[in-house]
């Protein structure tokens, strides 16, 4: 379990930003669920969702770069939930998964020319003996929009994207794993973005 509460180059969970900032988190738990949720509300909520990110700059990918920079996609997210995690002394991990958009705005289909998104980011924390899967990607204002509701975070479920918004409308649908990891796999996440998104 130590390799899912070390810090690494990207997941820096012992940056003085990262650490500050979990230690303000910490503030008012009153145990490892209750600081696990806050954890998660703040990544959600707080850093803002933007799916147009520097895919091929490392930098952008480091936790404190996402925490100073109040936005990110589905994989600096959810690298940054799993920073503060291990921060608190909670082991966290990064884990992968293809998806499938049936929501996709028209704009971003001309672009990637695929409603498919491989590396697919979300976070896994262990706690009570068994990892939970922890998907911070939208933000209040993105979920309201896609009618999504609120995706809760109890401290014991998983929480991954929907099938259905409120209106019954087709959203996301789970194509094929990717595995988890004690840090970033850059080069094959970056390698498969080449070879699937050719505008990149």
């Amino acid at each position: 379990m130590y390799k899912y509460l070390r810090p690494t180059k990207i997941i820096d969970s012992n940056s003085p930003l990262i650490r500050r900032k979990a230690e303000e988190i910490l503030s008012g738990s009153y145990s490892k669920k209750d600081l696990a949720i806050k954890i998660f509300y703040f990544v959600r909520d707080r850093i803002k969702y933007y799916v147009l990110a520097e895919y091929f700059n490392l930098k952008s990918y480091k936790a404190s770069e996402t925490l100073k920079r109040g936005w990110g996609y589905c994989v600096q997210k959810a690298i940054l939930l799993v920073a503060l995690a291990r921060a608190t002394d909670i082991p966290a991990r990064i884990c992968f998964a293809d998806i499938i958009n049936h929501s996709l705005p028209e704009h971003i289909y001309d672009l990637l020319k695929t409603n498919v998104f491989v590396y697919h980011g979300y976070a896994e924390i262990f706690l009570k003996n068994k990892w939970i899967k922890l998907t911070p990607i939208f933000d209040r204002e993105t979920l309201n929009k896609m009618k999504i509701g609120d995706m809760k975070f109890n401290g014991e479920d998983d929480v991954m994207l929907p099938s259905y918004n409120e209106e019954g409308e087709r959203l996301f649908e789970y194509i094929g794993g990717r595995g988890c990891y004690s840090d970033l796999p850059y080069k094959d996440l970056v390698d498969e973005f080449r070879k699937i998104y050719k505008f990149l």
